[in-house]
């Protein structure tokens, strides 16, 4: 294996990273698009260079940005009851299942909430401003006033 500047590693663990990225971190769909086998892909990923490319796209603020526009059309979920007959127009109602699992999730990944086995962990917040509550995420402005345990 030839050893590179660090400039060409970086650069070469960029030209690798963007497609995968594109290929929604699947190894398999970057292997066929490479023309390469998944061991290959593998062993390119696991390189130290790549890692820390990747590491640096996990924590930009794009990424970010994209999982805050998922996130805050996930809570928004409303579902479509259909019309008892056929006169009448099927209605759209909150889906406040899909709307708890977005939350239940996004308090998880940003750290506000721990997955237990044992324990009963809430987090409750007042009012409908789903963005209003996503900002205080983003900017860790929430605050717990009650424990259980």
């Amino acid at each position: 294996m030839p050893k590179y500047r660090k400039e060409t590693e970086e650069a070469k663990a960029k030209s690798l990273i963007k497609p995968y990225i594109k290929c929604g971190l699947n190894q398999s769909k970057l292997a066929r698009q490479e023309g390469v086998t998944q061991s290959a892909i593998n062993q390119r990923i696991n390189r130290k260079p790549v890692q820390d490319c990747l590491q640096q796209y996990l924590n930009s603020d794009k990424l970010k940005k994209e999982l805050q526009k998922v996130a805050s059309e996930g809570l928004k979920a409303s579902r479509v009851i259909p019309a008892a007959d056929s006169e009448s127009m099927d209605s759209n109602v909150p889906d406040h299942g899909a709307r708890y699992k977005f939350w239940h999730d996004l308090m998880i990944v940003g750290g506000h909430l721990k997955p237990s086995e044992n324990k009963i962990t809430a987090a409750v917040f007042v009012g409908d401003d789903f963005g209003g509550w996503l900002k205080e995420i983003k900017d860790n402005q929430v605050r717990s006033d009650a424990r259980l345990d």
